[in-house]
């Protein structure tokens, strides 16, 4: 848009990089535009300029990015201002392929992904992730046209699969493969674009049949898997879990899942049977059932699934063994844990903490920098110069409380909101390196134990304090043996969503400290309430399976720990989900399930509860003691495995040291 003060414009020109574009007679148009054709990428200067009769000039220049114009992003659009992208929608800017993780954000010019708004440059990667750059080389399109999703096929018999593969230059391959393996493969197609490929015969069984097109760069494409049935029976049952050989804990939920199909009528039941009783009996799928109860011994699983036609039809039996449960001590391997956090501040009457029957305690909290050096709040677990008169609580608390309960787990939680840093620490193979070496000597680390009005034979050592003829004096702090730390927390949360890098970082960090401490130390992970929601639960319109669905908003946070806990869900001995700081409306139970969905048994799962005041909108609120009681009781009846609180020592409730042990050890009575 130009215009004249005195309305005698003459001409209007175009440049791009210095060179002219194309020049326009502002007499004879208004259309004040032109097409222009760059035959580079990169940065590109163009600039409109004015002139009037009388000679002055004007001109407004504008820096672009072009990008090659070979590289494609498939039927990824590009972004534009002002569309309601919902969480999941992928676009393109600037060569970059980005998701939207934050709906109500995307469309915002000041979140335009790659770029973000001048005054807020980074602002963008609180609503977009980046998922790379935009291949230069297009996929292949492949499709499976036969056998169907569902199909019967005869066993000990070859089939043939029939696909449909294209690419913008050559289809190099077509592989077929059944439950993950490369059974065929063409290179030629039979007709056209279709490739008809022979499957060598199969033994009956359940099988997941998938189509990769591989083209003449690398570029593969993977068709949409579809299920099959190789059997020549009308009915088929199969259990997906558990697999055979599996062993529980007495009190561990055992998760029972049944595949069934009939080709003749339908499915009219599927039953539950261990060791010839039936446990119980599904009229609808999903054919699921959580057994609870199982005591001490060895099963035989199965499942029989009966059809509309009255064929019946029995699994393959799966056989299991039910452990005897290790009870209150420990935390790994334990369905009933009764877990505290233990803050180093509000320990004035720390003695007190001794009569609690808790298992565990998470010691908060601690923090690392990429060299690995470690520190834990107000100097927790640093052992103090000796005084025979005064030790600090902090260190006291914690320390004696092991000693004289070696069964209690004593683990270090790291992270926080405070030390929600330490995740951008943990980028690099070398940082992750030093961090885990940093954590594996802290687990190592003898910490003396000091105690006064000792036994002369609880005495470790020499004697420490003396009266003046020498004698020792156990009235003093004497040291009454040493402690380790049994473990490691990783309180994983920050205020912005955690980032799909983030969780891959904090994944190779924990395998790595696996792999240097075996099964000789507990590993948990602490996460959002949302973390394992439906990332579509950030849409107000979503409400399945959501767990957060305030009138208000929702939460940022809805499945940002999901890869995480797929990837790790055998590597920690348990998962703490803060199912607290959501407000009064929160559904608890919603959330737990679909935390169960990721990590497949239960009895690893522990529910969250605080007794300080907690995180709501439109203000603060305290839970009530039958509330929080009730919950605990409640993740016990559904095979949960077991709560936690925040917590004891710092309590913004007036509540003392005596009072918070009681209100613990309550919350366990009704838990067990």
């Amino acid at each position: 848009h130009i215009t004249d003060a005195d309305d005698d414009l003459a001409t209007v020109k175009f440049f791009a990089n210095d060179s002219e574009v194309c020049s326009l007679d502002a007499k004879t148009t208004q259309d004040f535009s032109c097409d222009w054709t760059t035959q580079t990428a990169g940065s590109t200067t163009l600039r409109a300029e004015a002139k009037d009769d009388e000679q002055h000039v004007s001109s407004k220049n504008l820096t672009i990015t072009v990008t090659d114009t070979s590289t494609s992003c498939g039927d990824i659009p590009q972004y534009q201002d002002g569309v309601a992208y919902k969480v999941g929608d992928e676009v393109t800017n600037i060569g970059n392929i980005y998701s939207c993780t934050v709906a109500g954000w995307c469309g915002n010019p000041v979140w335009t992904p790659g770029t973000g708004h001048p005054s807020y440059p980074d602002a963008w990667k609180d609503a977009w992730d980046e998922a790379g750059e935009c291949d230069p080389n297009p996929v292949p399109v492949v499709d499976v046209q036969s056998p169907q999703d569902g199909q019967k096929i005869a066993p000990n018999q070859a089939f043939d699969v029939v696909v449909d593969a294209s690419d913008d230059t050559e289809v190099a391959r077509v592989d077929v493969q059944l439950n993950g393996q490369v059974v065929a493969t063409s290179n030629t197609p039979s007709q056209g674009d279709t490739y008809t490929i022979t499957v060598p015969a199969q033994v009956e069984g359940q099988y997941t049949l998938t189509v990769v097109a591989y083209d003449d760069q690398g570029a593969s494409a993977e068709a949409a898997p579809i299920s099959l049935a190789i059997t020549d029976k009308d009915l088929v049952v199969s259990l997906a879990s558990p697999v055979d050989g599996s062993s529980y804990f007495e009190g561990r939920a055992i998760s029972i899942k049944v595949d069934a199909k009939s080709y003749e009528g339908d499915i009219s039941s599927v039953s539950f049977i261990a060791n010839g009783n039936e446990l119980f009996k599904d009229t609808e799928a999903p054919y699921e059932y959580e057994w609870l109860g199982a005591q001490q011994g060895t099963y035989a699983v199965t499942a029989k699934a009966v059809n509309t036609s009255n064929q019946e039809q029995t699994s393959a039996t799966s056989n299991i063994t039910v452990k005897e449960s290790t009870g209150g001590g420990g935390l790994v391997d334990n369905p009933d844990r009764s877990i505290s956090y233990l803050t180093s501040w509000g320990l004035n009457d720390y003695q007190e903490l001794f009569n609690s029957e808790g298992d565990g305690y998470l010691l908060s909290f601690g923090k690392w920098d990429a060299s690995g050096n470690i520190t834990i709040s107000d100097g927790m677990l640093t052992p103090p110069n000796y005084n025979p008169d005064w030790m600090p609580t902090q260190y006291l608390a914690w320390s004696t409380l092991k000693h004289d309960n070696e069964n209690a787990t004593m683990m270090v939680a790291f992270g926080g909101q405070t030390y929600e840093s330490i995740w951008s620490a943990i980028s690099t193979p070398e940082s992750r390196e030093s961090v885990a070496n940093g954590l594996v000597d802290l687990v190592h680390t003898p910490f003396p134990v000091y105690k006064k009005n000792l036994k002369p034979e609880e005495v470790e050592g020499e004697c420490l304090a003396t009266h003046s003829d020498g004698s020792c004096d156990y009235s003093k702090y004497q040291l009454a043996g040493y402690v380790h730390i049994d473990g490691l927390d990783f309180d994983f949360e920050k205020a912005a969503r955690i980032s799909d890098k983030e969780n891959q970082d904090l994944t190779a960090l924990i395998k790595l400290i696996r792999e240097k401490v075996g099964n000789t130390k507990v590993l948990s992970l602490t996460t959002y309430h949302v973390g394992a929601d439906p990332v579509e639960c950030m849409d107000a319109s979503v409400f399945e399976n959501c767990s957060y669905i305030e009138e208000s908003g929702r939460s940022s946070h809805h499945g940002e720990v999901i890869d995480l806990l797929k990837a790790t869900k055998n590597d920690f001995d348990f998962f703490n989900v803060m199912t607290y700081d959501a407000g009064r409306n929160f559904l608890y139970e919603v959330a737990m399930a679909n935390y169960a969905e990721y990590i497949g048994d239960k009895s690893k799962i522990v529910l969250g509860n605080t007794i300080n005041n907690q995180w709501a909108p439109g203000g603060n609120f305290v839970e009530t003691r039958q509330n929080n009681l009730d919950r605990a009781k409640w993740q016990k009846d559904n095979g949960y495995g077991g709560f936690f609180m925040w917590t004891l020592g710092s309590n913004k409730q007036g509540l003392n040291m005596a009072e918070q042990v009681d209100y613990f050890n309550e919350m366990i009575s009704v838990s067990k």
